[in-house]
């Protein structure tokens, strides 16, 4: 099964007009039988949709909490053999 809708969910669309109005806030997929994703039965498995947000809020916190800015190089050059 496959959840979306996590604020920080690295597929969100940023621009907020491409979000369907209406749409839900999670969408789980039965993949082994609706591999088109036609079906979103979130609402029937409340507890997985539950489970796995904890999951992305867990790895998320883990990647900010670990997460240190970009080097940078003053006077960059390609490498060479």
């Amino acid at each position: 099964m496959t959840i979306h809708g996590h604020p920080k969910w690295p597929g969100r669309p940023k621009d907020k007009r491409k979000v369907k109005k209406g749409a839900p806030t999670s969408v789980l997929y039965d993949l082994e039988v609706d591999i088109g994703e036609k079906t979103n039965v979130a609402s029937d498995h409340p507890e997985v949709v539950a489970r796995l947000r904890a999951y992305a809020e867990a790895f998320q916190k883990e990647l900010t909490q670990n997460t240190r800015p970009a080097g940078t190089v003053a006077d960059p050059k390609p490498l060479r053999k």
